[in-house]
């Protein structure tokens, strides 16, 4: 069998191969393994660092009870997001720093907290570690949802028993968030 050899410029393709380095487009995370024959990598396309879900959903979200996106800034293969401030801290700070809330604070807070979930519940969003760390309070005692990469975009195909589900689960954490705050006072 005769192979010819291809004469093709470095930065352009050949054969479907690129001749280019390829850290250029992929960031390396983690080595996977090792074969025989080369090494496989876990890589992330740098080229879609805008399509991450967290931009995508901060993007697309706008309440009084979520933490709110400002801006976002790709430069020097970093991404910078710039969110909104909330100068009370989170609810477990405030807990530590303060003691057990009563129930009528308890109230007003899981309200507040309540709205916002309908709110990304609304536009197909769930929030999948909703806990006191991840509450914050502004300097005028609005709690806030944050961690944006809790919050996953909902199945349209399984919406009825993600509703469910997701109902189920938000009661489970309350009841938690509820233990946690009065210190089960007894």
């Amino acid at each position: 069998m005769d192979f010819q050899t291809a004469q093709v410029d470095t930065e352009k393709e050949g054969n479907g191969i690129k001749f280019e380095d390829p850290s250029k487009y992929y960031e390396y995370l983690c080595l996977l393994g090792k074969g025989e024959y080369g090494q496989v990598f876990k890589v992330m396309d740098r080229r879609d660092v805008f399509s991450n879900n967290e931009v995508n959903f901060m993007q697309d979200i706008n309440h009084r009870n979520i933490t709110n996106l400002i801006e976002v800034y790709y430069w020097h293969e970093q991404l910078y997001v710039f969110m909104e401030l909330c100068g009370g801290g989170s609810l477990f700070g405030l807990c530590y720093k303060t003691g057990p809330f009563n129930e009528q604070e308890i109230a007003y807070i899981t309200k507040q907290c309540l709205q916002g979930l309908h709110y990304i519940h609304g536009k197909g969003y769930m929030h999948r570690d909703l806990k006191i760390e991840n509450i914050l309070l502004t300097e005028t005692e609005t709690a806030k949802e944050s961690q944006p990469n809790s919050f996953e975009k909902n199945n349209v195909s399984h919406k009825t028993e993600t509703k469910k589900r997701t109902l189920q689960r938000i009661k489970k954490v309350w009841k938690r968030i509820k233990k946690v705050l009065l210190h089960e006072r007894q």
